[in-house]
């Protein structure tokens, strides 16, 4: 029996626990649909996202359509903005600076890859760090380098909540998905060892940066490091963040650790089945303690915690937040606003 087929499952037939993300992201989806159409009922607002992509390309078009089925489901308003591959930095700077005044519009994300003509840091660094809702920017990226510094002056102000003091920052969904994920299964964090295999400033850097901030012992593999047995054997999280197939195995790891695939791939043909992980799955059998599938491990949670970074900047841009407090909510920094 493949533990990839058998995904929805908590428990298998092996000692190895497979953890998806379906009930969870569905969970969160409905909590989230709900608190959007309290607001909207009570105000009249709902959130805006700009998605800006360029050209087409098969992988990005996936992730694309998820994005819009998953905005209709939560009640946010996604607006499309496509540009021609061949198109200039200065034109999608242009279209930024004006989504950054447009009050109807709370998020901005850029759909990636990008091409080869456009300054990437410049068109990411364009969005105003209160609509940069993916948290691509060089001023989120830096606040989620210095988040303890960050906190420990807000504690120092006696507030509460960090977020009341750096109220407009996000941080990348990937790592919000991360941190959702082994929070919802109520797995251990203080004084963990996670190794995190791909250092994209996109994936793989913010996951280690995240969870270091939760008392974790962290270390980064760059994805053309070769992975070894040493590299793994003392890590109770291993974190793949990069996308070459089936590269993790089994008898590698920790027993008992938790290996978490944040790395799909997908074949030449383009249904769901055709995605794979980049961890063997079924070497895992009775070596790891928990297990993520691909599909259905938190890659998917990534998505719902973009709409929920929409939600968060409608609520500070708006001024709502003694309503959504009101409601129950409360907006915190680095952690996911609604868990399962």
């Amino acid at each position: 029996m493949s533990l990839l087929k058998a995904h929805r499952l908590i428990k298998c037939a092996y000692s190895t626990r497979i953890l998806d993300s379906w009930r969870i992201c569905d969970k969160i989806t409905e909590k989230t649909a709900l608190r959007l159409r309290h607001i909207k009922e009570e105000t009249g607002v709902v959130p805006g996202l700009a998605l800006i992509r360029f050209g087409y390309n098969a992988d990005a078009e996936r992730f694309i359509q998820k994005k819009k089925e998953l905005a209709l489901r939560c009640g946010v308003d996604l607006h499309e903005y496509k540009f021609d591959s061949s198109c200039k930095t200065e034109e999608v700077e242009e279209k930024i600076h004006q989504l950054n005044k447009d009050r109807s519009i709370h998020g901005i994300v850029v759909s990636h890859p990008l091409p080869s003509s456009i300054d990437e840091d410049a068109v990411l660094n364009a969005i105003s760090p209160v609509k940069d809702v993916d948290g691509c920017s060089s001023l989120n990226e830096g606040r989620l380098v210095n988040l303890g510094e960050m906190k420990k002056r807000a504690n120092d102000k006696g507030l509460d909540d960090d977020i009341h003091y750096y109220n407009m920052v996000n941080f990348p969904s990937t790592a919000l998905a991360t941190l959702c994920f082994i929070e919802s299964y109520k797995l251990p964090l203080e004084k963990r060892k996670a190794t995190v295999i791909g250092c994209s400033s996109s994936v793989g850097l913010p996951i280690a940066l995240l969870l270091s901030h939760k008392d974790m012992t962290c270390q980064l593999s760059h994805s053309h490091q070769d992975i070894t047995p040493s590299l793994l054997k003392d890590s109770d999280y291993v974190i793949s963040a990069q996308g070459s197939p089936m590269k993790i195995k089994g008898e590698w790891l920790k027993p008992e650790c938790t290996v978490i695939d944040m790395g799909p791939t997908y074949a030449a043909s383009a249904t769901h089945d055709d995605m794979t992980g980049s961890v063997d799955v079924d070497t895992c059998c009775n070596i790891a303690g928990n297990v993520t599938p691909v599909p259905g491990g938190p890659g998917i949670l990534s998505q719902v915690m973009l709409m929920q970074n929409t939600m968060k900047s409608m609520v500070l841009q708006e001024g709502m937040l003694p309503l959504y407090e009101r409601m129950g909510g409360k907006l915190s920094f680095y952690q996911p606003l609604l868990s399962y």
